[in-house]
């Protein structure tokens, strides 16, 4: 997916450095949220993955990174109707659209002489 950051940056009203240092904290926090994610399966705490699921969703979102947004939107809504069988498969799926999101993400900045990381 190609993500529009210039559509971003008028909507937010905020300039292409400041939107990209909101981008910079949105990938270093989803990077954490994934770290945490991946400790908890094993003890099943699903109010804990719902609660870091649903910040991934509501920054995704926030960002218009709306493919990761409606990844995220499908394991919070099995994780409501407690339907959790397939939730570390959906997990998997998330995190591969986060790490695509995240490469596109970088090179929109890049195309425009900008580094996500430094």
């Amino acid at each position: 997916m190609q993500y529009d950051i210039d559509s971003v940056s008028r909507e937010f009203r905020i300039n292409m450095e400041n939107l990209c240092s909101l981008y910079r904290i949105y990938i270093k926090e989803f990077q954490n949220y994934f770290t945490q994610i991946d400790k908890l399966p094993i003890n099943n705490d699903w109010n804990k993955i719902q609660t870091l699921i649903h910040k991934i969703k509501g920054m995704s979102e926030n960002l218009k990174v709306l493919d990761v947004y409606n990844e995220a939107k499908i394991i919070d809504d099995l994780i409501w109707e407690n339907k959790f069988e397939d939730i570390l498969e959906k997990i998997k799926a998330l995190k591969i659209t986060f790490f695509d999101a995240q490469k596109n993400i970088i090179k929109a900045f890049e195309d425009k002489g900008m580094v996500i990381y430094r």
